[in-house]
C-alpha cells in the first residue's frame, strides 16, 4: 500500500491505538464475560489491528486480505445487532456470520483452483490473470462488503436516536462515513474489474486512475473506520484515569479498617475475577460491611455514648460525629471479641448503612475508616 508520509504516520498512530484498544477491550471482556457487545467489539478491534499491521506487507495475499476485510465487516454488523437487539439478535448474528463465512469459503475455493502462479493477480480481471476466476474471486467479496457497509450505516441510523453521549454519536457518524467511503471504493473496483474483463482494448489510462481512486477511498475508509472505533476507547481511557486514581485512594483509606476486620473474619474474603481498582474497592466495601454485621453483637452502647459526648465537647459536625462514634464502637467491639468479653445485652446500631448504592456506601465507610485509623 503506497501512502504519502503524512498518511503513513496517521496509519502507524491509529495502528498503535488499535492495539492499545484491543488490550483494553479484552481485559474488559475478561472481567465482564456476560457483556456480549464488548466481546464482539474486542474481536472487531483485534481484526482491525491485525489488518493494519499486515497491510502492505509480504504476508497479506489477496485471499488473506479479503478474508480479513469480510470478517471484520461481518463482526461490525454483529456488534451493532447485539447493541440494538441484545439477546434477541442472536439468530441474526449467526446468519450474518454464516453469509460472511460462505463468501470466504468461495474465495478460498477459487484461490485453490487457480494455478499458484496466478494467485497474486486474482484481483486483476485481465485474461492473462485468469479473467473469469478473478471475477469469481472479487465480485462476491466486493458485493458482500458493499452490503456490509450499507448494513452498518442502517444499524447506526437505528441506534443513534438512543445514544445520549456526544462522543458516541460522533464515533458512530465517523464509522458511517468510513463505511460509505468503502462502499464507494468497492463500487469503483467492481466497475474496474468489469472493464478489464469485457472491454477490448483495455482502457489502461482510465483503469489506472480508477485503481488510484479505489486505493484512496479504501485506505481512507479503513482509517476512518479505525478512527471511529478508537474515539470512544480514547474517551473512555481519559475518563477512567481520574476515576481509577480516586478508587485507589479510597482503597488506601479503607485499608486499616479492612485489615482489622479481615483478621477477625478471613472467611469473608470474596473471589473476584481480575480485580482492578474499581472491583477491588467494591470487594473491600462488601467485605467491610459483612465484617461489621458479624461484629455487631459486640457493639457496646456505653462506648457509643462516651464517644458521642467527646465529639459533642469538641464541636464536630454531624457527619464527623457519627464517624467518630462508629470508629469508637468498632474499636471497642474488636477488642471485646479478641479478649472474650461478654457481649452487651442490647448492642447499639452502628448506623450509616442506608446508602443508595455501593459507591455512596464506600464514601460513608471512608469517613469511618479515617476515624478508625486516627490516633485515639
Amino acid at each position: 500500500m503506497n501512502l504519502p508520509p503524512v498518511a503513513l504516520v496517521v496509519l502507524v498512530a491509529i495502528t498503535a491505538m488499535l492495539w492499545v484498544g484491543t488490550v483494553l477491550l479484552w481485559v474488559q471482556a475478561y472481567r465482564a464475560p456476560e457483556n456480549v457487545p464488548v466481546r464482539i467489539l474486542a474481536v472487531c478491534i483485534t481484526l482491525l489491528a491485525v489488518t493494519a499491521v499486515l497491510r502492505g506487507g509480504p504476508f497479506l495475499s489477496p485471499l488473506v486480505n479479503n478474508v480479513l476485510g469480510v470478517m471484520t465487516a461481518a463482526i461490525q454488523i454483529c456488534f451493532f445487532v447485539s447493541v440494538h437487539r441484545g439477546r434477541a439478535g442472536t439468530r441474526r448474528i449467526r446468519g450474518e456470520l454464516a453469509v460472511a463465512v460462505a463468501v470466504c469459503v468461495l474465495a478460498a475455493a477459487v484461490t485453490l483452483v487457480v494455478p499458484a502462479s496466478l494467485r497474486p493477480q486474482l484481483t486483476d480481471a485481465t485474461p492473462a490473470a485468469g479473467g473469469t476466476a478473478a471475477l469469481l474471486f472479487s465480485i462476491p467479496i466486493l458485493v458482500y462488503l458493499g452490503y456490509a457497509a450499507a448494513a452498518i450505516v442502517v444499524w447506526i441510523l437505528k441506534i443513534l436516536p438512543g445514544v445520549a453521549r456526544r462522543v458516541l454519536r460522533i464515533s458512530l457518524w465517523i464509522v458511517a462515513a468510513g463505511a460509505v467511503l468503502q462502499v464507494a471504493g468497492g463500487g469503483i473496483r467492481v466497475a474496474s474489474l468489469l472493464l478489464r474483463y469485457a472491454v477490448r482494448p483495455v482502457p489502461e489510462a482510465l483503469l489506472v486512475r480508477m485503481e488510484l481512486l479505489v486505493g484512496l477511498l479504501v485506505s481512507l475508509g479503513f482509517l476512518t473506520l479505525a478512527l471511529g472505533a478508537i474515539v470512544p476507547l480514547v474517551d473512555g481511557v481519559i475518563r477512567e484515569i481520574p476515576r481509577m486514581r480516586a478508587q485507589r485512594r479510597a482503597n488506601r483509606t479503607l485499608e486499616p479498617l479492612w485489615q482489622a476486620l479481615h483478621a477477625e473474619f478471613p472467611e469473608l474474603q470474596l473471589e473476584l475475577r481480575s480485580p482492578g481498582p474499581g472491583r477491588a474497592l467494591y470487594r473491600r466495601v462488601v467485605e467491610i460491611r459483612d465484617g461489621l454485621v458479624l461484629l455487631s453483637p459486640h457493639f457496646d452502647p456505653e462506648v457509643a455514648d462516651a464517644a458521642d459526648r467527646r465529639s459533642d465537647e469538641i464541636g464536630e459536625d454531624p457527619d464527623e460525629r457519627q464517624a467518630a462514634v462508629q470508629a469508637a464502637v468498632v474499636r471497642g467491639a474488636l477488642d471485646a471479641r479478641r479478649t472474650g468479653r461478654q457481649a452487651p445485652a442490647e448492642p447499639v446500631r452502628l448506623g450509616g448503612g442506608q446508602a443508595q448504592d455501593w459507591e455512596d456506601d464506600a464514601a460513608s465507610l471512608m469517613r469511618l475508616a479515617r476515624r478508625f485509623a486516627a490516633p485515639v
